[in-house]
């Protein structure tokens, strides 16, 4: 038997009979009980293990999270000092380039003004050689008839005087040498070319009487010191008598 019978009508249809319902105790109570304790017991599920569950969850979410923000905080500091490593070494590579250029661009400049003068210098060589070869032409006396020529002419000065050397040689094989052939030595000073003198007072012309069967090298030593700062010429005269048949000259 239903322990509680409940009518469930209209106001504005008063003349339908209301709708029964018959429920029993225990689901009456049950139904109370269970509105009383369901908030509650959800309540406390809720509050002992959904949120500490969810919480824990949360919490090792956010710790993922944190960690993750750690991990790429350092990440940003290693590529930070990356970074900066990187552009010091950008920096002095820029700045080792930008010393090689400059390197270069001296080198490339030196090498051509090395050649330009290197240029210059071939010129004025090539002039001086015309010059000394005017000068010889100038200096060099005519010949009679040359018979014989110089070869290795050296000449040097020592504390004691001027040490001089030369290999003379006919002028060919065919040529017939005198036999009385003499050599005129003769060592000249001066401030320059033009004030040297010429006429021996200073330092005495030796003669040689030349035997080319025993030796064709003529060598000595002329004891007198020349004064520093001059111009000097040693002049080889080779003689047949009074005829010039041979000559040579060097300037030391």
């Amino acid at each position: 038997m239903p322990a509680y019978t409940i009518l469930i009508m209209k106001r504005d249809e008063l003349d339908k009979r209301p709708v029964t319902l018959h429920i029993a105790g225990w689901v009456f109570w049950g139904a109370i009980l269970s509105a009383i304790a369901v908030p509650i017991i959800g309540f406390a599920l809720s509050a002992g293990w959904a949120a500490p569950t969810w919480m824990k969850l949360n919490f090792a979410r956010m710790e993922e999270q944190v960690a993750g923000a750690k991990q790429t905080e350092q990440t940003n500091a290693d590529l930070t000092a990356g970074k900066q490593k990187l552009e010091e070494q950008l920096q002095a590579a820029m700045s080792a380039r930008a010393e090689a250029e400059a390197r270069l661009t001296m080198a490339e400049t030196a090498r051509v003004e090395a050649s330009s003068r290197l240029g210059e210098l071939e010129g004025e060589v090539l002039n001086m050689k015309k010059e000394l070869a005017a000068f010889q032409n100038l200096l060099k006396p005519k010949l009679d008839k040359e018979l014989v020529e110089c070869a290795d002419l050296s000449v040097r000065t020592n504390d004691k005087g001027i040490v001089y050397s030369a290999t003379l040689s006919k002028i060919s094989r065919s040529a017939k040498l005198p036999d009385d052939l003499k050599a005129r030595v003769s060592i000249m000073a001066g401030n320059n070319i033009v004030a040297l003198d010429q006429s021996g007072k200073s330092i005495k012309p030796k003669i040689f009487t030349l035997d080319f069967t025993k030796s064709p090298k003529l060598e000595g030593e002329i004891n007198h010191v020349l004064p520093e700062g001059t111009t000097r010429l040693m002049d080889i005269k080779i003689l047949n008598d009074t005829q010039v048949v041979g000559y040579c000259w060097k300037s030391f």
